[in-house]
């Protein structure tokens, strides 16, 4: 027989792979395509139904307007009908929704027939243009050989109220003549022939199984609450626990897509999701992590900085046990500090002031020594100490020391026209140290460990006899240069065994008075008298210089040791100028 209808059915061919196909041809007038057109044409049936209800319910239908089904059997009834239809559907965005309300309350008609009923009303208010949702490969719908539709009985072949589509479909590639790129198309180059497309998409149509995409707001909306939900979770956990669990729900969004592209046609992005939100928003957290923490672990650093110096925070953050002890043995200048009068100030003042009074002082104490490149190691209440290390005997280390000695010095002198005076007494002295955190259990302390730390504190107490502010052993001051300083003999230290030759640092040479070099030249002259045992020519050299320099503590000491050698002198006793001092 001849063709009721005339239809196209446009495919791309190679490289663009076949994903969609038309019911309409938009830019061709709305011409209706073969998919169209077959689902019509199977659905006679039903369409009876449909023009019926649609002659009931649309106003300003004239009853000649839409032909009988048995009109329906040439191509220009068929064609005209299926477009004023879908001008129908368009002009009244509610009539779909209508029908398909009126169907389901019709309890006469079968199932067969409901189904093509709302696979018309979908076609006609439905888009234009669908997603081809395949079957499978190549033979995957059920394909019968020409040659068996000629020789079975039509019984037999079971084609009882189904849609048959004629066309060239072949297994093997050489021979395939109708072919086109799809998504099932093999290695071996074998391809879905166009009559298969076709099939699939009648078949679409008819069981409304195209794939749906979702809508571009629906789609952003999706992307944005997955990201969203890696985001919180990213952010709120751990990296570890974080990461397992992002990677935990993208497994579950993306079998969760699976599931609603097979079951139900819905096609839900994955690709965005799984392939660039997931690594991006994972990226993004751990690196915040990651920054995070840098920057506790910098505000933590800074915070041990104002305890420990860098290099000893480097060396127990690089120990498995952060508090195990640790130690090192080095060459080190210890200056020890302390005010005096503290105990009466501190008895004049309330809690808060006096705290208040101390943060000043010690930042009066602590700028001169970090600004010469040394550390604070320790301060209880009010005395200070701090070192200066090597890894060997270093002369420019011990003036650094030195320089911060004056500095303090200065600060202080500066301080007493002020509303507070701690006149303060330095010890400075140099030797073998071991730095060290030193503690038990829960509590360590870094500190310096050894002699000479003891030493540099017993000559800081010893200001206090001497009527000095700075003492420092001939050990610090050894082969500096730029120190107007003075010797002050050798003494045996309370409490201590071994000799030590003490100078007091004055001032630069650059800043002292002439008044300071006559009189550090004049005292030279008189410890020398001293040790070499002239008693006598010491003790005038002394008085002299205490005329002349009434305040001079150094010089008031050695008129009264020289008034008590020469009222213990002895014929019989050997001659020693080491000091022995009993007291602290």
């Amino acid at each position: 027989d001849k063709a009721i209808a005339v239809a196209p059915f446009v495919l791309p061919k190679y490289p663009i792979k076949v994903t969609k196909f038309w019911t309409y041809r938009v830019p061709a007038g709305d011409i209706p395509n073969l998919p169209a057109v077959t689902l019509q044409l199977y659905s006679l049936d039903a369409y009876a139904w449909l023009r019926q209800q649609l002659l009931q319910k649309v106003s300003g239908i004239q009853e000649n307007a839409l032909p009988e089904s048995s009109d329906l059997l040439t191509q220009r009834a068929l064609v005209s009908t299926m477009i004023r239809l879908r001008s129908f559907f368009s002009n009244e965005s509610l009539l779909a929704s209508r029908l398909l309300k009126t169907l389901e309350q019709d309890k006469q008609l079968s199932v067969l027939v409901k189904q093509k009923i709302k696979a018309l009303i979908a076609l006609y208010s439905g888009p234009h243009r669908y997603y081809l949702n395949f079957y499978g490969p190549p033979w995957t719908i059920k394909t019968i050989p020409y040659h068996q539709t000629l020789s079975q009985p039509t019984d037999k072949l079971d084609l009882a109220n189904k849609a048959v589509f004629v066309g060239f479909s072949e297994r093997l590639q050489p021979e395939q003549k109708d072919n086109f790129n799809t998504v099932y198309s093999q290695k071996d180059g074998l391809d879905l022939s166009g009559v298969e497309i076709a099939a699939t998409a009648f078949a679409n149509l008819l069981h409304q199984r195209s794939i749906t995409p979702l809508q571009p707001i629906t789609f952003f909306i999706v992307i944005f609450l997955y990201g969203f939900i890696l985001a919180f979770i990213s952010r709120s956990f751990k990296p570890a626990i974080a990461v397992t669990a992002s990677l935990l729900i993208a497994v579950i969004y993306l079998s969760t897509s699976a599931y609603m592209f097979a079951e139900h046609a819905s096609w839900l992005p994955w690709v965005v999701p799984i392939l660039f939100v997931t690594p991006l928003t994972l990226f993004i957290a751990l690196s915040w992590h990651y920054y995070d923490e840098y920057q506790d672990r910098k505000r933590i650093r800074a915070a041990f900085g104002m305890y420990l110096p860098d290099n000893v925070i480097n060396e127990i953050s690089k120990q498995r046990d952060p508090v195990a002890p640790y130690q090192k043995v080095m060459y080190g200048i210890v200056l020890a500090t302390d005010a005096a009068d503290y105990t009466h100030l501190a008895e004049t003042m309330t809690a808060g002031e006096l705290g208040d009074l101390m943060n000043q002082y010690y930042e009066l104490l602590f700028r001169p020594v970090k600004n010469n490149n040394g550390i604070v190691c320790d301060v209880v209440g009010d005395a200070m100490m701090a070192i200066w290390s090597s890894s060997e005997a270093n002369v420019e280390l011990r003036k650094k020391a030195c320089l911060a000695a004056i500095d303090i010095k200065q600060n202080l002198g500066l301080e007493r026209n002020k509303t507070f005076a701690l006149p303060t007494r330095i010890g400075l002295h140099a030797g073998e140290v071991a730095l060290a955190n030193v503690g038990a259990i829960d509590h360590y302390e870094y500190r310096a460990v050894g002699d000479i730390v003891n030493t540099a504190s017993r000559i800081e107490s010893f200001n206090k006899q001497l009527g000095t502010r700075c003492l420092a052993s001939s050990e610090v001051v050894k082969g500096t240069t730029g120190l107007l300083r003075r010797e002050l003999g050798t003494f045996t230290l309370a409490g201590k065994t071994r000799p030590i030759t003490l100078f007091e640092i004055m001032s630069l040479e650059e800043f002292a008075r002439d008044s300071d070099y006559q009189l550090c030249e004049q005292f030279t002259n008189g410890i020398e008298m001293y040790r070499n045992g002239n008693i006598q020519d010491a003790n005038g050299i002394f008085t002299g210089l205490k005329s002349q320099f009434p305040n001079d503590g150094p010089t008031q000491f050695y008129v009264e040791l020289c008034r008590r050698v020469v009222e213990q002198s002895s014929a019989s006793r050997e001659w020693d100028s080491v000091i022995a001092i009993n007291t602290k």
